[in-house]
């Protein structure tokens, strides 16, 4: 299986490249990257289940990654979304599958992931959580590229044209940290509630 991260975005909404930064303290989020960037955790997350990784990454942001030992695969064409650096990952990668996880999404377990492999089916093109995790067949490139021709960079857009089955995640690791603050009052709420 060949998997990769998504970490090209322009981190706009985290405030500094999310892929690079870790937490470190006593939360929930920290005990769960132990010291490790966002990047080098879902690389981890990736390595029991894939024989090859790579990591999609805007050309401002490529040189960044080049100490993980990892394949950086660069936009091909830039402002796109997650499909502009699909489309790129899907044209360098060989393997019929393609197993992706964005940066930002850490509590996404290798056992979740494996969950999803084992949906793999000849009538279904792609295995969709929401949007990320992700596991698309490669030869639905064609139809990945006409979407980028028409200027329709949506995931949701792109999945609706394929064959796509709908994995349900938790809620816990359905969380995309694009804001910290959005995480630490997520996470004192649940607390709060839980003490009540």
């Amino acid at each position: 299986m060949t998997g990769a991260v998504l970490a090209g975005g322009h981190s706009s909404r985290f405030g500094s490249n999310k892929a690079l930064y870790t937490v470190a303290d006593d939360s929930l989020l920290g005990r769960q990257l132990h010291g490790r960037t966002f990047l080098q955790h879902a690389l981890d997350t990736l390595r029991p289940l894939c024989d090859e990784l790579f990591i999609s990454a805007s050309e401002a942001n490529a040189a960044a990654y080049g100490g993980e030992g990892v394949q950086v695969v660069v936009d091909e064409v830039a402002d796109c979304g997650p499909l502009g650096g699909l489309a790129s990952l899907m044209d360098a990668v060989s393997g019929q599958w393609l197993l992706l996880l964005t940066c930002d999404m850490p509590f996404v377990s290798t056992a979740t992931l494996r969950h999803m492999l084992e949906e793999i089916d000849e009538n279904v093109d792609a295995i969709s959580a929401h949007q990320f995790p992700l596991l698309i067949r490669r030869d639905t490139l064609y139809i990945l590229k006409d979407c980028l021709k028409q200027g329709d960079y949506r995931v949701r857009s792109f999945l609706s044209k394929i064959r796509t089955h709908y994995y349900n995640l938790s809620e816990q690791e359905s969380m995309n940290i694009n804001q910290l603050n959005t995480y630490y009052i997520k996470q004192n709420n649940t607390k709060n509630q839980n003490e009540k």
